[in-house]
């Protein structure tokens, strides 16, 4: 019984919506704890967290909402699995699965490291486009870094 449940967990951890969904929650609660605080001590344009999840799509602030974001990245992740195979076939050299050697550990690392610091360079690079390019202001989303003036 123990091995039929371990399958179902390995099941899980290599499906393709898992990795998406981890990176979703792990996202989605800081976000949503710190704009929570931002609301809370006046700090957001937004006026409490419900606008923030369901900003309508306004021409004057192009703010489409949180969760309109996440429905955005889903249906992206979802091309993405359309598109690139699972890695791991059979002509495959790429390790696959949980390290079970010093060389796919050694692997493991270097690839979660690599993906972090792509990430975090695409993800700059996008995030500067989206305020400074004329040509992407259907994107603009500088209203949400604006910060409500005390009086």
């Amino acid at each position: 019984m123990s091995m039929g449940i371990i399958s179902v967990i390995q099941d899980i951890f290599e499906s393709w919506w898992f990795d998406p969904l981890t990176a979703t929650i792990g996202f989605w609660i800081p976000i949503t704890l710190y704009t929570y605080y931002e609301v809370k001590d006046g700090n957001s344009s937004y006026s409490n967290l419900g606008q923030f999840f369901y900003a309508s799509s306004d021409a004057a602030t192009n703010d489409h909402g949180a969760v309109m974001s996440l429905i955005a990245y889903w249906i992206g992740v979802g091309l993405f699995v359309q598109v690139v195979p699972k890695p791991g076939g059979e002509h495959s050299e790429i390790p696959y699965g949980l390290p079970n050697s010093l060389e796919s550990f050694g692997f493991l690392v270097a690839e979660v490291t690599t993906g972090i610091i792509l990430y975090d360079a695409i993800f700059f690079f996008v995030h500067w486009s989206m305020h400074e390019c004329k040509a992407l202001r259907f994107l603009s989303h500088k209203e949400h870094h604006r910060k409500k003036v005390r009086r």
